[in-house]
C-alpha cells in the first residue's frame, strides 16, 4: 500500500524537487537620515552675525555701547555731529566661497524718521599682519534712511564691499563699522545699531 505522499507548499518546490530552505532573513537596517537636498541653490549665505554685546571700540572716535531705558537690550549708538566706528573680530567659516566679496547688513533704529543715515563698512584680514597695527583694506558704503516710524527697527542698510583684504575661509578678520556724518541730508540723530549680518551676494 503506498504511503500517502506530503503536500508541499508551492513557495518551496522548484523543478519539481524540494529547494533547500534558505537561511532567516537579517533584520533590516534602520536608514540613515536623508542628506540635506541642494533646493536650487537654497540655504544660508550668511557667514557672521554680532549683537551689540559682541562689539568693541576703537582706541578713538568710538561709538558708544549703550542699553534701551525700558527693557535693557543693547546697541551702539552713532553719534549724528561726528563721524565714530566700531569693530568686531570673527574668522569666515570654513567652505565659504568669498570671490565675489561680501554684504555687510546693519540693523538698526533712530528717534527720528527723516534724513540720510550712511554707514561705511572695511575689513582687516589678520593673517601675515601685524595684529597691533591697523591695514584696513579700503572701505565701501551705503545711504539709507530711517524707519517712518521713530525708536522702530526695521530699516536695514546693505553694504556691498568687495574689498576685503583677499580673506579666504578659515581666516581671522576685523569688520570696522562706521557712520559717516558727512553725508548730505544726514539725519540731525544719532543711529543706534543692535545687529550687524555678513552674507556672501
Amino acid at each position: 500500500m503506498a504511503t500517502p505522499g506530503v503536500a508541499v507548499p508551492g513557495s518551496v518546490v522548484a523543478s519539481g524537487s524540494l529547494a533547500s530552505p534558505g537561511g532567516p532573513q537579517g533584520i533590516q537596517g534602520i536608514p540613515g537620515p536623508a542628506g540635506s537636498g541642494g533646493g536650487g541653490g537654497a540655504g544660508t549665505k550668511t557667514i557672521a552675525r554680532f549683537s551689540a554685546y559682541e562689539a568693541y571700540p576703537p582706541l578713538t572716535a568710538n561709538a558708544a555701547f549703550s542699553a534701551a531705558a525700558g527693557n535693557g537690550r543693547p546697541y551702539i549708538a552713532f553719534d549724528n555731529a561726528s563721524s565714530q566706528s566700531i569693530l568686531f573680530n570673527s574668522v569666515v567659516p570654513q567652505g565659504a566661497v568669498l570671490t565675489s566679496g561680501i554684504i555687510v547688513d546693519v540693523f538698526f533704529f533712530s528717534a527720528l524718521t527723516t534724513g540720510n543715515i550712511r554707514f561705511t563698512a572695511a575689513i582687516d584680514r589678520l593673517v601675515g599682519a601685524s595684529f597691533i597695527a591697523d591695514s584696513f583694506d579700503t572701505a565701501a558704503g551705503t545711504t539709507g534712511t530711517p524707519n517712518g516710524t521713530a525708536n522702530i527697527p526695521g530699516a536695514v542698510i546693505s553694504i556691498t564691499l568687495t574689498t576685503i583684504d583677499s580673506l579666504a575661509a578659515q581666516e581671522p578678520y576685523v569688520l570696522k563699522l562706521l557712520r559717516d556724518t558727512t553725508v548730505a541730508s544726514n539725519t540731525t540723530s544719532p543711529a543706534f545699531v543692535f545687529a550687524v549680518a555678513v552674507r556672501t551676494p
